[in-house]
């Protein structure tokens, strides 16, 4: 309905049958846990609206792709599409500004990842284990890539880092 805000806790959480989701535009939060354990969940709107997306809000799904637009101050929780073992696209818009830790962590199928010009800072672990992972695109303005950012992810043929970071952490690579 239109004039849902916010979708709370673990609101879905272990819809075993739940394949699709589509967000009405004027969502401006995901809450914690909010579809995590939805191994059916294969497809996922996600509306530029979406200021939050909370910890662990799509963990243990079956997402296949995964587009986030932002809207100038959207931010990705901690472990938000952990262990998603279907996805292989990731495309985080303009309209984010930063990416949690352990965010993507072992969603090992990812292929390719594209982040936006305006996302400051790529938390600790964010994908950590993504062991499919062979092209990575980061936006203009990035500024600190965590700790075992991408650790681990052994396919990586491509990655460019511009010139605006500043900061790469212990095993970022």
């Amino acid at each position: 309905p239109k004039n849902v805000k916010q979708i709370e806790l673990a609101t879905f959480k272990g819809c075993d049958y739940l394949s699709t989701v589509d967000i009405s535009e004027g969502v401006e939060y995901i809450g914690q846990s909010s579809f995590m354990a939805c191994p059916s969940l294969e497809s996922i709107v996600i509306p530029m609206s979406v200021s939050e997306i909370g910890s662990a809000a799509f963990s243990y799904t079956g997402l296949t792709v995964v587009n986030i637009p932002g809207n100038g101050n959207t931010t990705i929780g901690g472990r938000a599409f952990e262990s998603c073992e279907n996805l292989k696209t990731v495309e985080i818009g303009d309209g984010v500004v930063s990416i949690g830790e352990s965010a993507f962590h072992y969603s090992w199928r990812i292929e390719s990842v594209t982040i936006g010009n305006h996302v400051k800072m790529i938390g600790n672990n964010s994908f950590l284990d993504c062991g499919g992972l062979t092209s990575v695109l980061l936006g203009e303005d990035g500024e600190t890539i965590g700790n075992s950012a991408f650790e681990n992810c052994s396919q990586l043929e491509e990655i460019v880092i511009p010139a605006s970071v500043k900061f790469f952490g212990e095993n970022a690579f």
